[in-house]
């Protein structure tokens, strides 16, 4: 059950990342420091 967890977590993160992705294309790369 706790590999289910990790896989869910894993699959959920890279989601984030992908949508993260989507809403700032490659050819806004140099606005990504103002994110931090």
């Amino acid at each position: 059950m706790e590999n289910l967890g990790v896989s869910t977590a894993i699959i959920h993160f890279s989601n984030k990342i992908y949508t993260i992705y989507l809403f700032f294309p490659s050819n806004q790369q140099e606005s990504w420091p103002s994110l931090y």
